[in-house]
């Protein structure tokens, strides 16, 4: 069964809960880990879109689409991002992630270091997605429009 959903989010966090709903309706019929990895994924990705997103021409919300069918789960997040250092640290992250055979170090890596360093915070929700959630994650920002997408097989 092929299903699409397409949401347009406003860049404020009481949204965040809607998105979560959607997806674990969309996916109605699906299994329950897969539902859950897939409604955590899209959260960790819109909160990103929220806490980091901007609105700019051509994003002046964010943007939540998944598409799945027997195969393949597909959630791609949309957002506006001036922020060049920003995004280019987004993107490393992104990369690290795509590029470890091992993501579970990462995780716990990063883990480790928001534990030895009380006072630095965030930036779990991505290695979370890969480790938890086992979708691969790529990332491109054109004209100020970051896209983010996760994929995973649906077995």
């Amino acid at each position: 069964m092929i299903r699409r959903l397409e949401l347009k989010v406003p860049l404020l966090w009481a949204h965040v809960r809607d998105v979560r709903t959607a997806i674990n309706g969309a996916l109605v019929g699906s299994s329950y880990s897969l539902r859950q990895a897939a409604e955590m994924t899209a959260s960790e990705l819109i909160e990103n879109a929220i806490k980091y997103g901007e609105p700019v021409s051509g994003a002046e919300c964010a943007g939540v689409t998944l598409a799945s069918d027997d195969d393949l789960i597909v959630i791609t997040v949309v957002n506006g991002s001036t922020n060049d250092e920003g995004v280019h640290d987004l993107m490393s992250r992104v990369d690290q992630i795509a590029k470890s055979s091992d993501r579970d170090a990462l995780y716990l890596a990063r883990l480790q270091e928001l534990i030895s360093n009380p006072a630095e915070s965030g930036k779990l929700g991505l290695y979370r997605i890969g480790f938890e959630g086992g979708f691969d994650l790529s990332c491109t920002w054109e004209n100020q429009i970051v896209t983010m997408v996760a994929k995973r097989g649906t077995r």
